[in-house]
């Protein structure tokens, strides 16, 4: 098994909009000092709601398998997928726009 890879008590951060099942959800990525994603937080704009504890635990085992090593494209090949390819559940859209974002970011 991996080590943890903790992040760093200040590092670099990037937030983006998620829409899922007409939900708006806010989320951020952290990054290690070497430009690698090693967190990930989601909320939702229900606070308390079932929603949000969803969000909250997918970030938690979003993150905790990156800063294992986990590779974030994996993840989000893993998920479950409709027909037409779109993911299926939250964390499954969160994967798939980070991974947009940081294709954007690294041109």
């Amino acid at each position: 098994m991996t080590d943890r890879q903790r992040l760093p008590a200040r590092r670099g951060a990037l937030n983006f909009e998620v829409e899922h099942n007409l939900r708006r959800y806010t989320a951020t990525l952290g990054f290690h000092d070497d430009g690698l994603v090693g967190e990930v937080f989601v909320t939702s704009t229900k606070a308390a709601s079932d929603s949000q504890i969803i969000a909250n635990e997918a970030s938690v085992a979003v993150s905790f398998a990156l800063q294992y090593g986990a590779p974030l494209d994996a993840m989000a090949a893993a998920m479950p997928r409709n027909e037409d390819g779109t993911p299926q559940g939250l964390t499954g859209a969160v994967l798939d726009a980070a991974l947009a974002i940081m294709s954007e970011v690294a041109l």
